[in-house]
C-alpha cells in the first residue's frame, strides 16, 4: 500500500503575491517497486474568479507546475516510480495571486494511486488562506501623520482601500508609516504622488516587531526636556516647538515655538503634541 505523511499545520496563512513551500513524504509499503500516479487538484473559495494561483511540485515524479483560478481547475497528473519501503519527499510551492483578497482560500488535494491496483491510494489536502501583511512606508521625518492621513483618505474613497485594515503612525518612531493590508500592491498605489512619502521598505514587518511601539506609554516617558515636537491641535497647530518643561501631574508641557521672534513659553496638553526628534 502507498502512504502519504504530512506533519505541517492544517492551514497555511499566505500574503497576496507571496509564496510558501510545504513538504510531503510518500512511501511504497509493498515489497516490490511500483508505478504510481500523483494528481494535484485545486478547490477554491475566493471573492473573485480570475486571480491565478501557481503551484509547483518537485519530487519522484520530476517537476510539475500548474496555474489555476476559480474557473480553470483541471487537475494535473504525473507518473512516478517508488521503491519498496523507502520514503520519498515531495516539495510543493504555492504562490498566491497579487490580486488576492483577504481570506481567499485554495485547498490543494494531492492523491497518490497505484497504476496496477485501483484500491491502493492515499491522499492529503492542504489549505492556503490569504492573510494580512504589514508594510512600512518610509517618509520625510516629521511628516508621518500627513502621509498617513493622505493614504487613509485614498483608502476610504477608492477601491484600493478595500483590503486595507489599518494605517498606523507609532508614537516615538519617526520616518515610518505602517500599513496592514491583504494586498501589498495596494500600498504602492495609496502612496503614489504623496509629497512626503519616499518608498515602501522591502519585505514585511511582523506584528511582534510593532508591539513595543503600540504599547501606550506615559508621554513623560516619551517626551523629554529639549525634545522637538509638533503641535497637532489648537491655535498653533502645525508649528514645531521645543519642550522646556514636562508636568506629569497636569498632563501638559511647556514649549517654546521654534522660529518665533520672541521665545514665549506656551502650555499645551499631552494630547496636543507629537514627538519628532531630540535636540
Amino acid at each position: 500500500m502507498v502512504e502519504i505523511a504530512y506533519g505541517g499545520p492544517p492551514e497555511h496563512r499566505i500574503a497576496a503575491g507571496q509564496k510558501i513551500s510545504v513538504t510531503l513524504s510518500v512511501r511504497n509499503e509493498r515489497r516490490v517497486q511500483g508505478r504510481y500516479s500523483v494528481k494535484f487538484r485545486p478547490e477554491f473559495r475566493v471573492s473573485r474568479e480570475m486571480p491565478e494561483w501557481v503551484v509547483s511540485a518537485i519530487g519522484p515524479m520530476g517537476e510539475v507546475e500548474a496555474t489555476w483560478n476559480a474557473i480553470m481547475t483541471d487537475p494535473v497528473e504525473a507518473k512516478m516510480t517508488l521503491n519498496p519501503g523507502e520514503w520519498s519527499e515531495m516539495e510543493i510551492t504555492v504562490t498566491s495571486p497579487r490580486g488576492a483578497a483577504l481570506n481567499d482560500v485554495m485547498v490543494l488535494h494531492v492523491e497518490v494511486a497505484s497504476q496496477s491496483d485501483p484500491g491502493d491510494r492515499a491522499s492529503v489536502s492542504l489549505t492556503f488562506r490569504v492573510r494580512q501583511s504589514i508594510l512600512a512606508v518610509k517618509t520625510v521625518i516629521g511628516r508621518e501623520l500627513e502621509v498617513a492621513m493622505a493614504m487613509a483618505k485614498r483608502a476610504l474613497y477608492t477601491d484600493k482601500g478595500k483590503n486595507v485594515s489599518a494605517i498606523v503612525v507609532p508614537l516615538g518612531l519617526t520616518g515610518y508609516v505602517f500599513v496592514e493590508t491583504a494586498n501589498p500592491d495596494d500600498v504602492y498605489v495609496l502612496m503614489r504622488g504623496i509629497k512626503w512619502a519616499k518608498n515602501v521598505v522591502p519585505g514585511e514587518t511582523s506584528i511582534d516587531e510593532l508591539k513595543p511601539l503600540l504599547v501606550a506609554k506615559p508621554v513623560g516617558e516619551v517626551v523629554k526636556v529639549g525634545q522637538i515636537v509638533e503641535i497637532v491641535e489648537g491655535p498653533f497647530k502645525g508649528e514645531r516647538a521645543k519642550v522646556v518643561h514636562v508636568d506629569e501631574a497636569k498632563k501638559e508641557l511647556t514649549v517654546e515655538l521654534i522660529g518665533a521672534f520672541v521665545a514665549i513659553p506656551i502650555k499645551v496638553k499631552f494630547r496636543s503634541i507629537r514627538p519628532l526628534e531630540e535636540s
